[in-house]
């Protein structure tokens, strides 16, 4: 968790250069965002491991996991640091995918409220009918 914090950091501390648009041997920006979302919890997953049982080495965990991520994603750990070098080496870039991937993340753990005056809310609330019980 801690190098997690150190990257976003650095890189709000870094100034921004020129955008560049990265070589074809470089991840997109959208499957980079993907994958270093997936690292960052199989990190936090080897922590968490780690500090329940004391004979879990952290590094080897971390390994494991990230390992798994790079399955998932058909990529190589090869694949992933050139990638992760190239937007360490733009800012400008990498700061893009991290607010998008930050942004992104918290839409999905905090959805916007609905709107109690939307026709669309119908869909979701069955309506109720009063039906009279006078007897005529």
């Amino acid at each position: 968790m801690n190098r997690i914090l150190c990257i976003f950091l650095l890189l709000s501390l870094v100034a921004c250069s020129s955008k560049e648009n990265a070589p074809s041997n470089v991840l997109p920006d959208s499957k980079m965002k993907s994958v270093l979302w997936d690292v960052m919890r199989a990190e936090f997953l080897a922590q968490h491991n780690a500090r329940k049982d004391s004979t879990i080495n952290l590094n080897a965990e971390t390994r494991v996991l990230t390992e798994k991520v790079f399955e998932i994603h058909k990529i190589s750990a090869k694949d992933f640091d050139r990638s992760y070098n190239w937007y360490t080496a733009h800012p400008d870039q990498m700061q893009l995918m991290l607010d998008s991937l930050y942004i992104q993340k918290q839409r999905e753990l905090n959805p916007p409220p609905l709107d109690s005056n939307a026709k669309n809310n119908r869909l979701l609330k069955p309506s109720i009918q009063k039906k009279s019980l006078s007897h005529e």
